[in-house]
């Protein structure tokens, strides 16, 4: 006798992320930043903090820092409440992890629910010497994201 009324297999979830970080109640905190990563090593680490930087960005003051598993979700809308983050920058995270439930393109800054948001490829694709028309075309969209000439 079967468990279960189903007639086919039910599979859980992945689980969402608990909650933004505190440091995303921050004012002075504009953007959040998503790493589809267990562990960010001190070179990734070191990465982010140049690409920030070229923007004008500091990432102890003005950005908070997810890391999410492979199978981690992250629910967008926990950002509804955070007027304050204005900025959304996916590295690595496919559209889907952050519950968005549609595809846009790579490289390319979107207006969705007044937050403007960025997917580009992982920390370890951009450092990678072989991506450089990666690295353009993320140093192209950071200007527009931030309007920086």
């Amino acid at each position: 006798m079967p468990d279960s009324f189903f007639d086919f297999p039910v599979y859980d979830l992945p689980k969402p992320s608990e909650s933004l970080p505190r440091k995303a109640l921050d004012a002075s905190v504009t953007t959040l930043v998503l790493v589809e990563k267990e562990v960010i090593d001190d070179a990734q680490l070191t990465l982010l903090n140049k690409i920030l930087g070229a923007v004008k960005l500091d990432m102890q003051q003005q950005v908070a820092l997810i890391q999410l598993t492979p199978n981690e979700i992250f629910k967008f809308s926990q950002l509804r409440t955070f007027t304050n983050i204005k900025y959304l920058l996916l590295f690595g995270c496919p559209w889907s992890q952050i519950s968005i439930q549609a595809s846009f393109p790579d490289y390319q800054v979107i207006n969705f629910r007044s937050k403007q948001l960025l997917r580009v490829d992982s920390l370890d694709k951009i450092n990678d010497k072989a991506f450089l028309p990666q690295k353009k075309a993320l140093w192209a969209s950071l200007q527009n994201m931030y309007q920086i000439k």
